[in-house]
């Protein structure tokens, strides 16, 4: 998980996650052997869990959903999300303070 510098002042941050497909609520669960455990609603079938975590993170940081990939894991709940930032400020923190 470290901040990549990208042309033009943008900053690039790498989140390990277990995803929870078709869980009760979506929500942060906290950490698991250095990955974000994240709960999503949504099943786990034709990339609708997929799409959904991508907008949890989006509503959560403020960040563009153009500006979060699933790079790794797209048929699996072990994901890698790349994000794209302005700031060097660390998304993982920001995810980890949002715990319910």
């Amino acid at each position: 998980m470290t901040d990549k510098t990208v042309p033009e002042g943008q900053f690039t941050e790498t989140i390990p996650l277990i995803v929870t497909a078709g869980s009760g609520n979506s929500s942060i669960a906290g950490m698991h052997n250095g990955r974000l455990k994240v709960r999503i609603t949504s099943p786990p079938h034709r990339g609708r869990a997929n799409r959904a975590l991508i907008e949890f993170i989006s509503k959560k940081t403020k960040i563009p959903k153009k500006d979060i990939e699933i790079i790794s894991g797209l048929k699996s709940p072990m994901k890698e999300v790349v994000i794209r930032k302005k700031t060097g400020e660390s998304i993982l923190n920001i995810l980890i303070n949002s715990i319910e």
